[in-house]
């Protein structure tokens, strides 16, 4: 652990503005997206899921670049309305 900084402040942290850690492992995309689903209005955040359901039910797998392009909006969507009322 790095001077200063108490093991709660590195449970989870961000790296670069784009990988989350947790616990010392990064996060999946899928598990990115649940961490800031909260974020999310209800209505972006059915449509991803449906995305995601409708590509992992064809065959697509859970690391594809899909689902990172899934959490690209999902975090330009949070990004772009911070003090917006949803």
């Amino acid at each position: 652990m790095k001077d200063g900084m108490t093991q709660e402040s590195t449970i989870l942290m961000v790296i670069n503005q784009n990988d989350y850690w947790f616990g010392g492992m990064k996060l999946s995309p899928l598990q990115e997206i649940l961490q800031i689903s909260n974020k999310l209005p209800v209505p972006v955040l059915n449509d991803i899921k449906q995305r995601i359901g409708d590509w992992l039910a064809s065959g697509g797998n859970e690391d594809d670049p899909y689902i990172e392009q899934q959490l690209r909006f999902a975090r330009r969507f949070v990004d772009e309305n911070k003090g917006c009322d949803q």
